[in-house]
């Protein structure tokens, strides 16, 4: 598709209005203030797992009524009731996103630039989880929202509405807004993302949206993905109804992976597959981070990809295929000969009471006490030792150093990957600015 060179905000509301208004131009029945409760049974003589329809429920009248159809497409959001009854489900492997919005008056409104906030911080200036997000809506209000994963360890217990509260009496002053007075009570939820829930066909059903976890897991979007995915579907069902042959719907799962899963995934599975590291292949956590590496060297070079040109998975491909191959372990060999002396047995696993290895190497290297000086001072103490057992892990030849970190701190190896490519991040910026600790440019993990 060709897409303009502008954009626009509007409110769910509003974009929920024009689309169903669409909808009945074009000859669809809009049944509102109604929610299909439960699948009805289909004809005799249906394969197994086909439906019938759907049973509604008028919330104004209390009533019950039956639909019948040839064929249904579950769109009912993330909760999915519906999709639950034919047996959807997460896949608990994948992270589910937390989110929650509101609007507030703004003199602002009409801005041309939307905001995102990485470092959210409350009132008092203590960190929380998440990123928030402030984007103009044009029409004298403002969308206010914040969301995190639920990678985050303490995910369970976050109350997301304290988040919002704190978020919006943190919002820099130039936005004019009153925090405590939102236009209406802000709302939000849970997001499975990332494609993750499950079956998203059957024999004469498909599941689109939230509903089949069509959320991206890099920010949370999922509003053109529900369309994306909605087309897809409506082809299908089309398709099927002319030719009489609902098998034309089990193309559905290899579309959405032909359309979302192979750009990225493809290329580094290809990759791992060409270097025999099937062991990784077998593990959707290690994978799953070496995806996440690939979509972070897109995501670096960005500021160069040209509308124009190729896309940027293809455009990067190099790159990627290259950071694929360090963190796999192709740098294994150079901290081995950089670090470890020569007759230096490595510990064992178990803890001796006698520090990091990295630590007791310090002769070995002048660089070393420097580098871990700087660590310390850029991150927590856990961090720290997240991220010295993990450059230790990958010197023995660990193919899952995430993993096994993962496990001695009862982090995901997301987890462990996202402090040691932050604080990795973070130490090269301090390097750039301060010319005293420019000898560590060079270091293997630094210069990676």
């Amino acid at each position: 598709p060709t897409y303009p060179t502008y954009g626009y905000v509007v409110r769910r509301c509003d974009l929920d209005a024009f689309v169903a208004d669409h909808a009945v131009g074009a000859g669809a029945a809009l049944l509102q203030e109604t929610e299909a409760v439960q699948p009805i049974d289909p004809p005799p003589g249906s394969p197994d797992g086909a439906i019938g329809g759907a049973l509604l429920l008028d919330k104004a009248s209390g009533t019950e009524h039956l639909v019948r159809a040839r064929h249904v497409v579950v769109a009912d959001g993330a909760n999915s009731r519906f999709g639950r009854t034919l047996g959807t489900e997460r896949d608990r492997a994948y992270p589910m996103g937390m989110a929650i919005r509101g609007y507030f008056e703004s003199p602002l409104h009409d801005d041309p630039w939307i905001e995102s906030s990485l470092d959210v911080r409350d009132r008092h200036g203590n960190a929380m989880p998440g990123y928030g997000w402030i984007f103009p809506v044009g029409n004298g209000t403002i969308n206010v929202g914040i969301g995190l994963l639920s990678t985050f360890r303490d995910y369970k217990d976050i109350n997301t509405s304290h988040m919002f509260e704190e978020f919006a009496r943190t919002l820099p002053e130039h936005w004019q807004i009153d925090p405590a007075r939102p236009i209406a009570p802000p709302t939000g939820g849970r997001l499975p993302m990332a494609g993750s829930v499950g079956p998203k066909a059957g024999p004469n059903w498909l599941v689109v949206g939230d509903a089949a976890g069509s959320v991206n897991p890099f920010n949370g979007e999922g509003i053109d993905y529900a369309y994306e995915t909605g087309r897809l579907a409506a082809g299908l069902v089309a398709e099927a109804a002319a030719r009489g042959d609902d098998a034309v719907l089990t193309r559905y799962p290899g579309m959405l992976e032909e359309e979302y899963g192979h750009r990225v995934g493809y290329m580094v599975r290809h990759q791992v597959e060409d270097m025999g590291r099937r062991d990784i292949l077998a593990d959707p956590d290690e994978l799953s981070g070496l995806v996440s590496e690939a979509w972070l060297v897109i995501r670096d070079r960005a500021s160069g990809w040209r509308p124009d040109g190729a896309m940027p998975w293809n455009w990067a491909e190099r790159a990627i295929w290259h950071r694929v191959g360090e963190v796999i372990g192709h740098r294994v060999v150079e901290l081995a000969d950089e670090v470890l002396p020569d007759e230096a047995e490595p510990p064992a696993w178990e803890d001796d009471g006698e520090g990091f290895l990295l630590e007791r190497l310090t002769p070995h290297d002048p660089r070393l006490p420097l580098l871990l000086e700087t660590l310390h001072a850029v991150t927590t103490d856990r961090n720290y030792g997240v991220v010295v057992e993990f450059l230790e892990q990958k010197a023995y030849g660990d193919p899952s150093p995430a993993v096994t970190i993962g496990h001695r701190y009862r982090l995901e190896p997301a987890n462990v990957r996202q402090i040691v490519r932050r604080a990795k991040v973070v130490l090269q910026e301090r390097i750039a600015e301060d010319p005293a600790l420019a000898v560590l440019r060079d270091f293997w993990w630094l210069a990676a």
